[in-house]
Order: structure tokens, then C-alpha cells, then sequence
């Protein structure tokens, strides 16, 4: 856990050094303030931390500085921003988020690593915005920006499988709401690519978009697909829910039974997500009616 005491040291101190700093340098220090401020507020759940590093990223957005740097204050203000959306739900932080993202993406200097990092960041924000609000053009942002970071990723990388797998989500998404069987059949090749590494999360990744090809098709070989890489990554919620689907497809109560448990699991987990709780709750008693 976070060493709340030696934060807060940390936090006095900077902010003692900021009174001190010249102009030219404070854009860097109001966000490492930021930064330590954000630490805290995980630690402890403050939300008066939270809106104060909001406030000093958007001050060091502000603040005259070498491009790279205003993208890299931008994404973070934009993720701090997206950050307290998801707590308060107002709308007002999602948009701001939008903008600054939008503004780190074209502000980063091309053929710069902040580049390809800020352009990531403003997909996950359009495509958060998507997620809530429902917008269609905004998913096709995210998918636009997305893109663009791909191809300022160098290949072989880590963030470059990472950011072909958001390609592949996003398109998939997008075909899931539209039914394009083409969103649908490119989101699958680039899921494939970028799983070829055999990472968990990109493995879990192919079986999501697996899943929904399948929902809109009815092949059942995709969601067999899908099942076999839940199980390989060990994801029992996904698994759980693939597994239903096919017992709706095909009866098999073997299937239906072995959703049953893993919903049990999910709901029993000690230190469970309470957000995701009613959700398992939701799945197993879905289950349990099934199987009456």
C-alpha cells in the first residue's frame, strides 16, 4: 500500500518548491504536484486531491512550454479529467477530458514517443465517451486516433500489439452496434496479430471480439473460439457468460452447470469489485433460473 504519511511529505515540499520555481519551469512542477496529489487521492479516496490535481494539470496545460510537454500535461489532464467522470458522472468533466485529449494529440510533435502516447490516450477518451454517452462519431474518433497511434508506434513493441488490440475493440464495437460484417472481419485479423505474443490481456482481448462476431453472426465456431480462450486466460466471469450463450444455442447442460460455478466464484471473491458484484449476482441468478 501507499505510503500515505511520506506522500504527504512529498506533496508539502513541492508544494513549497513551486513558490520558488521561475516561470519557464512551473508548468513541470504543477504537474508532478499533480501527479503526488492523484497518488494520494488512490491511497486514501480524497476527493479534494483529485480536484486539486485536476486544477494543476490544467494549469501546467496552460503554462508556455516545449510541445512534447504540453501533450504529455494534456493527456494527463484528460485522464484525471475521465477519472472524475467515472466517479460523479458529470458530463461536463467528459467533454473537458474530450478536448484536452483532442489538444495533446495535436499538440505532440510528430516523430515524438509523446505522439503516439498522446493519440492513444485521446482514442481511450472518445471511445470512454462512447462507452457512456452512445455516440456513434465518437467511437469513430477513437477509431481515428487510434489508428494514427499505431502507426507512431514502432513495430515489435509492447504498446504496439497493446495499441493494435484498441484497433481491433474499437472496430469491433463499432461492428457489434452496426452489424458491418467488414469492421467485424478486420477487428479478428488484428486482434489475431496482436495476440500472436500470447499475453493474458491480448489472449482475453481476441476471446471478447470473438464473442461479439458470434452474437452478430451465430457462427458457432467464433464463440467456441471465444470459450477456449477465456479458459486459457482464466478470465471466469467471460467464460462464464460465453458459456451460457452456447447453452442457449446448443442445450448442453454441461455448459450451463460450469457457468453456474464460475458465477458462484465471481460472486464470493473476497475483496470483490463491488461494482462488477451485482453484475456476477446477475449472471448467476440468470443461470440458476435457466437451469429450473
Amino acid at each position: 500500500t501507499e505510503d500515505t504519511d511520506g506522500l504527504t511529505r512529498l506533496i508539502d515540499a513541492q508544494r513549497l518548491l513551486l513558490g520558488f520555481v521561475p516561470d519557464a519551469s512551473c508548468g513541470q512542477f504543477r504537474y508532478l504536484l499533480s501527479l503526488s496529489l492523484y497518488r494520494r487521492h488512490l491511497a486514501t479516496g480524497l476527493r479534494p486531491d483529485l480536484d486539486e490535481a485536476v486544477d494543476l494539470a490544467g494549469q501546467a496545460v496552460a503554462t508556455p512550454a516545449e510541445p512534447a510537454n504540453r501533450a504529455l500535461w494534456g493527456g494527463w489532464l484528460a485522464e484525471l479529467l475521465k477519472g472524475r467522470y467515472q466517479l460523479t458522472g458529470q458530463q461536463s468533466d467528459i467533454d473537458r477530458a474530450v478536448s484536452a485529449a483532442a489538444g495533446a494529440a495535436e499538440t505532440a510533435p510528430r516523430g515524438n514517443p509523446a505522439r503516439a502516447a498522446a493519440l492513444s490516450t485521446a482514442a481511450d477518451i472518445f471511445e470512454t465517451r462512447y462507452n457512456w454517452l452512445g455516440e456513434l462519431a465518437d467511437l469513430d474518433r477513437a477509431l481515428a486516433y487510434c489508428r494514427d497511434s499505431c502507426a507512431e508506434t514502432p513495430a515489435g513493441t509492447a504498446e504496439a500489439a497493446s495499441r493494435l488490440m484498441g484497433v481491433a475493440s474499437i472496430l469491433a464495437a463499432r461492428g457489434g452496434r452496426s452489424g458491418s460484417a467488414a469492421d467485424l472481419e478486420e477487428a479478428t485479423g488484428l486482434a489475431q496479430r496482436a495476440a500472436s505474443g500470447g499475453t493474458r490481456e491480448l489472449i482475453d482481448g481476441l476471446a471478447g471480439i470473438l464473442a461479439i462476431r458470434y452474437e452478430v453472426t451465430g457462427v458457432l465456431e467464433y464463440l467456441d473460439e471465444a470459450i477456449e480462450g477465456f479458459r486459457t486466460v482464466a478470465n471466469g466471469v467471460n467464460l462464464g457468460n460465453a458459456l451460457a450463450l452456447r447453452y442457449e444455442r446448443t442445450g448442453s447442460l454441461a455448459d450451463l452447470g460450469e457457468a453456474i460455478e464460475l458465477d458462484r466464484a465471481a460472486a464470493v471473491i473476497p475483496d470483490a469489485d463491488l461494482r462488477n458484484l451485482s453484475g456476477n449476482l446477475a449472471n448467476l441468478a440468470a443461470n440458476l433460473h435457466r437451469r429450473y
